[in-house]
């Protein structure tokens, strides 16, 4: 289904209704996950970096970053650092910004065996 927003006409939401209607849930964490790349299970859907849908996302997300610590974010010297966390890319042939990709995947992405667990740390905690 497709509606444009009511506080922008020009912003158009396409949703897949059977997916919303759906009892999925994400399985990231668990045995059932094998991820979006071949190979590489533990990344979960985090192998690619998340583009930001406009700038209250990336409020949110800045907002979301300076509650996050050491103990919380194993990148977050990284993600903080020169580089930052976003990156522009481009998509559907316009530019925008997802999150930054660091040794392969997200940089929010808590790899296996770092001490606070492996989770993606600016989506809900489980």
């Amino acid at each position: 289904m497709e509606f444009y927003d009511p506080d922008n006409p020009e912003h158009l939401i396409a949703a897949d209704l059977t997916w919303l209607l759906s009892h999925w849930t994400c399985v990231f964490g668990t045995p059932a996950c094998q991820g979006t790349v071949a190979g590489r299970p533990d990344d979960g859907c985090c192998s690619h970096g998340a583009f930001l849908s406009d700038d209250d996302d990336r409020a949110r997300l800045d907002a979301a970053v300076q509650n996050l610590t050491d103990e919380d974010w194993q990148f977050r010297e990284k993600g903080l650092g020169r580089k930052g966390y976003l990156e522009l890319d481009e998509h559907d042939g316009q530019p925008q910004y997802r999150t930054r990709k660091h040794k392969d995947a997200c940089i929010f992405l808590n790899r296996p065996g770092f001490k606070g667990g492996p989770a993606a740390r600016c989506t809900p905690r489980r």
